[in-house]
């Protein structure tokens, strides 16, 4: 039994990947904000989100303070590390810029704030340590 177990957990090692994302949060057109306000805070999250009608899977996160962000940046950059997968399918990136507060609990999000609302799909990400992505967001609640 023990054998089969030690076996198991091999092969699973095998096939776990991991590997730290990089890149930069940007503003749909039109949406860009003079200034980030100080107590922002940037939550990015990786997900598995292979399956169709179940929740996703958490793969890695980060929730950061946003600080000295103003309108003639590029945008917000951002890192996740040690982002953990099994070769799955469908891998995808979400984000929620908090616009002078921060998340607690099920309150995550309020009028004023930025999400990502298309889907942002990692591909071809197999054998890299880093992988780079932007990730575009709007405006919520106007």
């Amino acid at each position: 039994m023990i054998w089969g177990s030690l076996i198991i957990l091999s092969l699973i090692h095998l096939y776990l990947c991991d590997f730290t994302l990089v890149g930069m949060i940007k503003f749909k057109d039109g949406d860009l904000p003079e200034r980030v306000p100080d107590n922002s805070w940037l939550t990015v999250k990786v997900e598995d989100t292979s399956i169709m009608d179940v929740a996703s899977v958490s793969l890695g996160s980060t929730t950061v303070p946003v600080q000295n962000y103003t309108k003639s940046n590029d945008g917000i950059k951002f890192r996740v590390e040690n982002i953990k997968y099994a070769k799955v399918p469908e891998i995808s990136v979400s984000a929620v810029l908090n616009m002078g507060w921060k998340p607690n609990g099920d309150k995550w999000l309020q009028k004023g704030d930025y999400l990502s609302d298309i889907t942002h799909r990692l591909d071809d990400i197999e054998d890299k340590s880093t992988v780079t992505k932007d990730v575009e967001v709007r405006k919520y609640g106007d």
